[in-house]
C-alpha cells in the first residue's frame, strides 16, 4: 500500500478507522489514543460513532464552503453591521442574546444577509471595527432616562451654583454591607490542574457601613450593624454636621425610603443653613462616587485574611476604610469613572 501523508483526508479517515477497529478488538481507548498519536476525545468520538454506525461514519467530508456560499462581508455589509452593533442592541434587533456576543453578530447576519459568518471570522471582523469584548455596567430597566439626562443638564449644575453662593460642601453618600463570606475578585496561584480551596465560615456575620465622599478626596463613614434606619442615618448625618465645623453640607443620596422618612425630615428642620438632603435618579447608581467606594471596600477589605468572626469582620471593614481615608487621591480617582466625571 502506497503511504499518504497524515495530513491529508485519506491518512486521517484511515487512522480514524485504524483506532475505533483497535478499540472493537479490546484495545482501551487510552492505550489506542496513545498508539495512534491522538488525543483520548477524539479516540472516543470515533470509537463511539464507529458502533452506532459502523465505518461511513469516519468516512472524510468534503471540506471548504459549498458551491457559491458566501463567507465575507462586502464594505456595505461592513459599515451596516458595525453601525448596528454601535447604535443598538441584541433586544432592540430581535434577538436572543444579553449583549454582542460573536454569535449574536453571527445571527444578525445570518438574519440580515442570509450569510453565514464562522464564529472567528466573526471575532477578526470585530477586531477590525475596533470594537473589543468588556465587562458590562449595569442599568435597571426601571431608570428613566430623561430624569438622568435632567439631572446631569440641569439639576446638577443648579447645585454647584448653589453651593458657590452658600460655600457649602458637595457629599454624596451611600450604605452597604460586607460579609465574612465576601470574596469578590479574589484569586491565587496553585499548580495546573490543582484549583486553591478559600476556607470561610459556614454562618457568615455581616458588618454594614454608611459613608460619604467628596471630589477634593474628602471620605467620612460610619460602621452600624442590623438594618439602616432612620436613627442610623440621622446618627451619621449628625456625625457629618460635626466634622464639617460650621460649613454647610449639600449631601446626595440615592431614592432609599430610609432617605425620605418623616423622622430625617423633621431632624433637617431648622439646620438648612447647616445642611440639606439632595436625591439622586431613581435606579441610578452609577451616577453616586460612593457607589464606587462601596465595590472597592468590597473588592480588598479581605484581600490579606478571611475573617473568621465578627471582630475580625469589623477589623478588615474597618481597616480598609481608614486606609480610603488617608488615601484622598484614591477617593478622587472615583470621580474619574465614566458616569461620575460628571462630578469631578
Amino acid at each position: 500500500m502506497k503511504s499518504k501523508k497524515r495530513g491529508t483526508q485519506e491518512a486521517q479517515e484511515l487512522i480514524r478507522r485504524r483506532c475505533a477497529a483497535a478499540i472493537g478488538k479490546g484495545m482501551s481507548i487510552t492505550a489506542a489514543a496513545e498508539a495512534f498519536g491522538v488525543s483520548y476525545t477524539a479516540a472516543h468520538r470515533w470509537q463511539k460513532r464507529h458502533k452506532e454506525a459502523g465505518h461511513k461514519a469516519l468516512a472524510s467530508r468534503k471540506r471548504g464552503r459549498k458551491h457559491g456560499e458566501q463567507r465575507r462581508l462586502t464594505a456595505v455589509q461592513e459599515a451596516q453591521l458595525r453601525r448596528w452593533i454601535i447604535d443598538s442592541t441584541p433586544e432592540q434587533l430581535k434577538l436572543p442574546f444579553m449583549l454582542w456576543e460573536r454569535r449574536a453578530v453571527q445571527e444578525l447576519a445570518q438574519k440580515r444577509f442570509k450569510l453565514h459568518l464562522p464564529v472567528r471570522t466573526v471575532g477578526e471582523y470585530l477586531l477590525r471595527w475596533g470594537l473589543s469584548c468588556q465587562r458590562p455596567a449595569t442599568r435597571f430597566y426601571e431608570q428613566a432616562p430623561k430624569a438622568v439626562k435632567r439631572w446631569l443638564k440641569e439639576r446638577y449644575p443648579a447645585i454647584v451654583e448653589r453651593a458657590r453662593e452658600q460655600g457649602a460642601e458637595i457629599q454624596w453618600a451611600d450604605e452597604a454591607g460586607v460579609s465574612t463570606s465576601s470574596c469578590s475578585g479574589v484569586r491565587g496561584y496553585a499548580r495546573k490542574g490543582r484549583t486553591p480551596v478559600l476556607k470561610r465560615v459556614a454562618r457568615p456575620s455581616r458588618i454594614n457601613h454608611i459613608s460619604s465622599v467628596t471630589n477634593q478626596g474628602k471620605m467620612r463613614f460610619m460602621i452600624y450593624k442590623g438594618t439602616f434606619t432612620a436613627q442610623t442615618f440621622i446618627k451619621f448625618l449628625n456625625q457629618s454636621v460635626k466634622a464639617a465645623r460650621g460649613r454647610k453640607i449639600i449631601q446626595i443620596v440615592d431614592n432609599l425610603r430610609v432617605h425620605h422618612s418623616q423622622a430625617v425630615k423633621a431632624w433637617l428642620e431648622g439646620r438648612e443653613a447647616l445642611i440639606e438632603l439632595e436625591y439622586l435618579p431613581a435606579y441610578s447608581p452609577e451616577l453616586n462616587p460612593d457607589e464606587y467606594l462601596n465595590h472597592d471596600v468590597k473588592a480588598n477589605v479581605h484581600r490579606r485574611a478571611m475573617p473568621r468572626n465578627e471582630q475580625e469582620l469589623k477589623c478588615n471593614v474597618e481597616g480598609h476604610l481608614k486606609l480610603i481615608a488617608r488615601t484622598p487621591k484614591r477617593v478622587r480617582s472615583y470621580f474619574q469613572a465614566r458616569h461620575i466625571r460628571y462630578a469631578a
